[in-house]
């Protein structure tokens, strides 16, 4: 299909100051119009059909034209920006010899020959001239218009340019070479004005800097590139690391490559991603369409399937699922931007990759031998094909170009009959096929008439802008992908972490981050876990320091770039939030800017949806993370204006901003400087967050005013208000990262020191409950034991019922857990004889869990300690039925587990399992990272001990590790000695031995040893499976002693049993 275009007039003016006036009907044919004429080629050119001569005229003109236009042109004013570029340096290699050797003028040749050749080459592949200073040149692409591949341009563009420059012939026979230097990364670009310069052109950054290093280490000819710029390029091309190198200027060493080559890779998708291409996710439906029109096809008549969506959203993924599930290897034609304007560039492209892309000779060579055996085609024919991989025959060439475009679709047509011919039916692959020449879609266009005469699938991938022929819709099954669900976004992220295993929490933030767009899920993903130091835990906390991936900045800069008007009103809004209105735009734009034309051209071009039309109309953008790259190319300064000013609307009760919430105004205040009042709504939000059991947005609230409270002048209110917050902080981070995390200990800790300086008894013993609560999930009974007793002191200076209680809770626990059952029993009475169903709920705000419920699962264990098997049960489920009533998912999952502690040495596994799967599952949903590890540790034990212990004590080794970084050692011995009898049971002796010691031995020395006896007896069982009786004899007298020394009835009937038994073996 050919499009036709209106007469250029630049066009027209170039091709009248060249007197080439009659190629104006080829270039309209070919679909050359303004807005592509100063990215053509010498070699596209040549395919219009233009000679040496007329190909040099019309360079001379065009240089005329922009001569003109710069002399005529208005000066542009554009503020500075934060922006992602990707930035050349390069110059001339030995310019002081030529210096020394030609006269000022013969030099003044050269060098004007040197750098309009570089400078020119380099601008047809869209960078932006910074500043030419004797021989060095440096360009940036990403500015002021980005594109997606903008790092991919860079080095293409240099490679072509170093190939220019020493190609170029000049009268005084001198060779001459290039070197340069490519680094990626953030910088400050635009017009900066100051009162010693006024107002020009200004970049700021390292990166800058770092490329004229590197051009510093490369050698003749050579191009070296930052770590960065490798990241964001690997694929494209081949490198050659070249180790890390000092930088003159920077602090650290900096990682270097050198480009060898680029790669010519089948398509974008194999080249990003290659072999590491996560599986499918989802889309069952649409793969099942196309195994089935793949189905058709091998029955002899072809189909056409074009498979839709927007970038990122996996029709690649897509594509290469289909190739996998067939077994057929596609024959793919990659459609590129920056070709947009060379005919026929996807199958030149493939043509050329096949053949190795190596010297004229060898393609030559290639594809003659393809003619030879291809069954429809002839020597005529090789021409033709030569002609269309750029390669020179010396045959004449069809003057007609319209006779030559029918003459080369027909030999296109048979080449392809000829493949299916030779490898049967075909899976005919066209990427990205928004991006195909006029002359491909002619070719595409003939193809689907004539699918019915060949066994293929023809696939064509392309995103919503492009708009296929009307005779498709008849012939074509349409696919549109559309953004994964919540589900498969999970699973997703999962696949990419593996190993790592990331919180719900944080598995929820990217995905809303990323709004279900495969590609952005997994570029978020990698970046989370790149933030990650090696063995650190895993918190949500990691996204709140990460920006914009680097893989994605020029993508999505590229879509705000395309509506240059608009981009402003972009940028306010992406300050306003992710939803903002006409009228609070207007509130804080500039009286002269076109706030309604900019919506509507940010709505057409998808960057913005209308969501919601009552009154007035309510625009979000289409994207997080668009919001997120619009936000973050605004200066700072720029920002904190804006913060300011909708801050001050905000406290003001401007009427375009309705009734905001405390987070909306503390952010704003926050941003915009006004510490004050931003701490007091952060505190307000936290509060209300908190009272909703939103433990997330509390933990943000919360945190963000203990920043600002850190800034303000030390003294007695300050601390007072500090302490509020840090006790306000603490139930959420217990419910969110596990009562053992860091940050709990850390909070109570730091209020535990506030408090005894203010003189606050009540909140000192609030705070010590909580450093209690740490140190006992953490596995650290004897200093759990320590702050059990400050609790006893202080409760005892008190007839306060709530005091007492929690005293007696924490102390019950932790005797529990030191195996000390008599004096547990004991402060269980204590407890129960004070504790209400009022008293209960009035202390869950500070302890997020029911103390009852709590205290009847620590009952219901040491009640089976004492052999009272049936009162134990009827405690556990007690507990969890007083959980279900109080519909507090925290304390609902956290009690569950701890009422079932004894149902592994029980050997209850089916009771285990299932209740361990309903906690799982109110975890899963909550994102309760410590506990959902502690379900897998139940289930895998449930899973062992009804027979099936393939890759249990692995996976409970990691869950245990995981915990560990989070501080929790908690109930890790009790979970092993029951793992380990297992193995043994299972013939894995020695790694159950082993496996005991690692996690027991430190269990004793932080105090927890509880099941200490039943340790011993599994190392007598362990020692009598090994043939060693009298070490199996003596661990089992050990372990009865231990029992009774406790009170265990339980286990000192099972270390009876143990010793009777090897008694009478020997």
């Amino acid at each position: 299909m050919t499009r036709v275009l209106e007469a250029s007039p630049r066009i027209s003016k170039v091709l009248y100051l060249a007197d080439l006036n009659d190629y104006a009907t080829l270039f309209q044919r070919e679909g050359v119009d303004d807005d592509i004429l100063d990215e053509l080629t010498d070699p596209e050119l040549r395919d219009l059909g233009l000679t040496v001569g007329e190909r040099k005229r019309f360079r001379k003109a065009q240089a005329r034209l922009k001569s003109q236009e710069a002399s005529t042109r208005p000066e542009v004013q554009s503020n500075a920006e934060r922006r992602h570029l990707t930035l050349v340096f390069c110059d001339l290699v030995g310019s002081t010899r030529l210096a020394q050797r030609y006269d000022p003028e013969d030099l003044m040749q050269i060098m004007n020959l040197y750098l309009d050749t570089a400078i020119g080459t380099l601008k047809q592949h869209g960078c932006h001239l910074a500043y030419r200073q004797g021989d060095g040149i440096m360009v940036y692409f990403g500015y002021p218009k980005a594109m997606e591949d903008d790092a991919e341009r860079a080095v293409r563009a240099v490679l072509e340019t170093i190939e220019a420059v020493q190609n170029l012939e000049n009268e005084f026979g001198e060779k001459l070479d290039l070197r340069a230097g490519i680094a990626t990364g953030m910088v400050v670009v635009g017009v900066v004005s100051s009162k010693s310069l006024g107002s020009q052109d200004f970049l700021v950054g390292e990166t800058a800097n770092l490329a004229s290093r590197l051009q510093g280490l490369a050698e003749p000819g050579e191009v070296i590139i930052s770590s960065e710029t490798w990241r964001l390029t690997q694929g494209a091309f081949e490198f050659e690391p070249r180790g890390s190198h000092e930088l003159k200027g920077f602090d650290n060493q900096r990682n270097v490559y050198r480009v060898v080559s680029e790669i010519i890779s089948s398509s974008r998708f194999d080249a990003r991603v290659g072999q590491s291409a996560v599986d499918l996710v989802a889309r069952q439906d649409d793969l099942s369409t196309l195994t089935q029109l793949w189905s058709e096809a091998q029955e002899g008549s072809g189909r056409l399937a074009l498979v839709g969506g927007a970038a990122g959203i996996g029709k690649s993924r897509l594509i290469k699922s289909l190739s996998e599930t067939i077994g057929v290897k596609p024959f793919t034609l990659q459609c590129i931007p920056h070709l947009t304007s060379l005919p026929l560039h996807p199958i030149v492209g493939e043509l050329r990759r096949v053949s190795g892309d190596k010297s004229n000779d060898s393609i030559r060579s290639s594809i003659s031998d393809f003619v030879q055996t291809a069954s429809r085609l002839s020597e005529a024919d090789l021409p033709v094909l030569l002609d269309l991989a750029g390669v020179e025959t010396g045959a004449p060439t069809e003057s007609d170009p319209l006779k030559k475009a029918r003459k080369s679709l027909d030999v296109m047509l048979r080449s392809l009959g000829s493949l299916c011919d030779r490898r049967g039916t075909l899976l005919l692959v066209v990427e990205d096929v928004h991006w195909a020449d006029a002359t491909t879609l002619d070719v595409l266009d003939a193809l689907a008439s004539a699918l019915s005469n060949f066994p293929v699938l023809v696939v064509l991938s392309h995103r919503p802008e492009y708009e296929p022929p009307e005779h498709f819709e008849s012939r074509a099954a349409r696919i549109n992908l559309s953004p994964l669900g919540n589900t498969e976004a999970s699973e997703l992220v999962r696949r990419v972490a593996e190993p790592y295993s990331l919180p719900v929490i944080l598995i929820r933030q990217i995905i809303e981050k990323a709004d279900g767009v495969p590609l952005y899920i997994e570029e978020m993903t990698k970046a989370v876990l790149d933030q990650l130091p090696q063995d650190a835990p895993i918190n949500a906390e990691v996204l709140d320091a990460l920006s914009v991936p680097a893989t994605l900045q020029d993508s999505l800069m590229s879509r705000l770039d395309r509506m240059e008007n608009a981009k402003p009103v972009a940028q306010l809004g992406s300050v306003i939030g992710r939803s903002f209105t006409a009228q609070t735009i207007h509130a804080v734009a500039h009286a002269d800017m076109d706030v309604e034309s900019a919506l509507m051209q940010l709505m057409a071009a998808g960057v913005v949806l209308i969501t919601s039309d009552s009154g007035s109309a309510t625009y979000t953008f289409n994207h997080a993370l668009v919001q997120d790259t619009a936000y973050n190319s605004l200066l700072r300064e720029d920002r904190q204006k804006v913060h300011l000013k909708i801050a001050r609307a905000l406290l003001d009760g401007h009427q375009a901003f309705g009734s905001p919430a405390p987070d909306t105004v503390a952010h704003h205040c926050d941003l915009g400087g006004l510490k004050d009042e931003a701490v007091a709504n952060w505190v307000t939000a936290g509060e209300l967050a908190l009272s909703r059991l939103a433990n997330l947005p509390a933990i943000s609230a919360f945190r963000a005013a203990l920043r600002n409270i850190g800034t303000m002048a030390a003294n007695a209110d300050r601390d007072g208000f500090e302490l509020r917050v840090q006790m306000n902080i603490l139930p959420a981070y217990m419910a969110i990262y596990g009562w053992s995390a860091d940050q709990v200990g850390e909070t109570a800790a730091r209020a535990m020191e506030l408090a005894q300086s203010l003189g606050d008894g009540e909140t000192l013993f609030a705070a010590t409950f909580c450093r209690w609560t740490n140190f006992f999930v953490g596995g650290q009974m004897n200093r759990a034991m320590e702050m059990g007793q400050a609790l006893d002191m202080m409760a005892g200076m008190s007839a306060d019922p709530v005091a007492n209680v929690l005293a007696a809770r924490a102390l019950s626990f932790t005797h529990y857990f030191r195996g000390e059952f008599a004096e547990c029993e004991q402060q269980l009475e204590r407890a129960f004889a004070l504790i209400t169903p009022e008293l209960d709920m009035a202390m869950m705000p500070m302890t997020q869990s029911s103390t009852t419920a709590s205290l009847l699962a620590i009952q219901g264990c040491l009640l089976w300690q004492q052999g009272k098997f049936e009162k134990a049960e009827a405690a556990r489920l007690e507990a969890i039925e007083v959980s279900r009533a109080l519909n507090h998912a925290p304390n609902l999952v956290y009690v569950m587990g701890a009422c079932s502690m004894f149902l592994p040495y029980a050997g209850e596994w089916d009771r285990l399992d299932v209740t361990m799967k309903e906690a799982r599952k109110v975890a899963d949903e909550e994102g309760f990272l410590y506990l959902h590890a502690m379900q897998d540790i139940y289930m895998g034990l449930a899973q062992a001990g009804k027979g099936d212990i393939a890759g249990v004590p692995e996976r409970i080794e990691a869950c245990m590790n995981l915990i560990s970084k989070s501080g929790g050692n908690f109930t890790f011995p009790q979970n092993q000695i029951v793992l380990s009898e297992l193995m043994i049971d299972h013939g894995d002796i020695d790694q159950a031995l082993d496996r005991l010691e690692t996690v027991c031995i430190p269990g004793w020395e932080r105090g927890e040893m509880l099941n200490k006896p039943e340790y011993h007896r599994v190392r007598a069982k362990a020692f009598a499976a090994k043939g060693d009786l009298d070490a199996a004899i003596g661990e089992a007298k050990q372990a009865l002693l231990l029992a009774q020394d406790c009170r265990g009835v339980v286990q000192e009937q099972r270390a009876r049993n143990q010793l009777d038994r090897l008694s009478e073996t020997k």
